[in-house]
Order: C-alpha cells, then sequence, then structure tokens
C-alpha cells in the first residue's frame, strides 16, 4: 500500500518502473551529436554535468537526425559497462 500511495503521489512527475524505483524523465538540450562516431552529449536544463547519448538510444527512439540545440526529454540509466550514466527513451519536445 505504500508503494500504491508513492506511485498516486508522484505519477505526474515520472514512471513507476514496478521494482520500487521511480524513473524520473529529464529535459534538456543536444550539445552536440556525432552519427558518424555513434555518440553525443546532452546538456540537461538544471544545469548538472553533460549527458551520454549512444546511437542506439536515438535509433531506439524512432529519431532519423539528432540536431545539435534540438530540445529532448530522456530518462538516465546506468551504462551496462558501468561507465556513468547516459540517456535512454529520448523524446524530442
Amino acid at each position: 500500500i505504500a508503494d500504491l500511495r508513492h506511485i498516486m503521489a508522484n505519477r505526474a512527475t515520472g514512471q513507476y518502473n514496478g521494482t520500487r524505483a521511480w524513473i524520473m524523465r529529464q529535459t534538456g538540450t543536444v550539445k552536440f551529436f556525432n552519427t558518424t562516431k555513434g555518440y553525443g552529449f546532452i546538456t540537461p536544463e538544471d544545469a548538472s554535468k553533460d549527458v551520454f547519448v549512444h546511437i542506439t538510444a536515438v535509433q531506439a527512439a524512432g529519431i532519423p537526425d539528432l540536431s545539435d540545440g534540438a530540445r529532448l526529454s530522456y530518462e538516465l540509466q546506468d551504462d551496462k559497462r558501468g561507465r556513468g550514466q547516459q540517456a535512454m527513451e529520448l523524446q524530442l519536445l
């Protein structure tokens, strides 16, 4: 029941992943993205550290071209290799 209260209280600000963790969407601006190299960085709106974005996240989102300066929302997920966090579940704004 405590989990359900948490879900209901915060449903408008993020997504519940079913494992007692709340995934928050963030927004930012593409600092740069190099399609040839397959990666780039997003500058978060909250002025925190730039976020890595891999071409696989862009392709999974169905975004044909990620242009510098584009605004988007995303979720942070830990890199599978332990290199920090990266942007996933991208949505253009």
